[in-house]
């Protein structure tokens, strides 16, 4: 697995323009619960971490939607979870 930071994106297609992009997301609600009960930080900094998640879900959302759709796939964590063989 291979990871390229999003604005590289059109770089890579035309680098490759049969390449896939699989974007993998989580729901923020989980992501966030994660954050929290793993992180040493004080509670304001949860508080910039909820909106930084956010932030970085839309840009990168957005990235997404100006790619071909042969190239750009979203694939929820859960459903990959729950269902594995049919996700994928």
């Amino acid at each position: 697995m291979n990871s390229i930071p999003e604005g590289s994106y059109p770089t890579f297609l035309t680098l490759y323009p049969e390449g896939k992009i699989i974007h993998l997301i989580r729901d923020p609600r989980d992501v966030l619960a994660s954050y929290r009960e793993f992180t040493i930080e004080p509670k304001y900094r949860y508080f910039d971490a909820v909106f930084t998640c956010l932030h970085s879900m839309n840009w990168t959302m957005t990235i997404g939607e100006s790619l071909p759709k042969k190239n750009y796939y979203v694939l929820r964590h859960e459903d990959l979870i729950t269902d594995p063989e049919e996700t994928t």
